[in-house]
C-alpha cells in the first residue's frame, strides 16, 4: 500500500459541494477557510477508510465505497499543497438531512460547485484538486 498522509474528501450532490468553514485558530493550517472533508491517515487505513471516517467525525455522514466517483493520487509539493488522496463522492438528500457539525470547523454549507472554487477563502490546494475534477468531468461530457 502506497505511504500517503491524508484525504480530501469532495462531498456532492447534483451541482453542490458540502463546504465546512475551518476553525478560525491561528494555530492551524488554512484557518478560517472553506474546505472539504478530510484529514490525516491514522494507522494503516486505507485512503477511503480515512476518508470515511473523516467525513464521520466531520459531518456523521456514514459512506459507502459505491458513492465515491472520482479519486486521484497527488504528489506531496511542500506545505501549501500536501501529498495523498482527493476523492469526490455523491451523497444524497438523505445523506444531507442526516449532516451534524462535528468538533472541527465553524459551519458548513452547501455550495453551488463553480461558486465555491471561485471564492476568496478557499484552501488553495483543495480549489485546485476539486478543479482538477471539475474539468475532468467536463472533458468526458463532450
Amino acid at each position: 500500500m502506497n505511504k500517503f498522509t491524508g484525504v480530501k474528501l469532495a462531498l456532492i450532490n447534483t451541482s453542490q459541494v458540502v463546504g465546512i468553514l475551518r476553525d478560525n485558530n491561528p494555530e492551524i493550517a488554512f484557518p478560517d477557510m472553506w474546505d472539504v472533508t478530510g484529514g490525516t491517515r491514522e494507522n494503516n487505513e486505507s485512503p477511503v477508510a480515512c476518508a470515511f471516517r473523516e467525513a464521520r467525525e466531520e459531518l456523521n455522514l456514514a459512506l459507502k465505497e459505491d458513492a465515491i466517483i472520482w479519486c486521484r493520487e497527488y504528489e506531496h509539493q511542500g506545505e501549501s499543497s500536501p501529498g495523498g488522496y482527493f476523492m469526490v463522492a455523491c451523497v444524497t438528500d438523505e445523506h444531507l438531512s442526516k449532516v451534524k457539525l462535528g468538533n472541527e470547523g465553524q459551519c458548513f454549507k452547501l455550495h453551488d460547485m463553480n461558486d465555491f472554487i471561485k471564492l476568496q477563502n478557499v484552501v488553495p490546494f483543495v480549489r485546485e484538486r476539486f478543479m482538477d475534477y471539475i474539468n475532468e468531468e467536463k472533458n468526458n461530457t463532450i
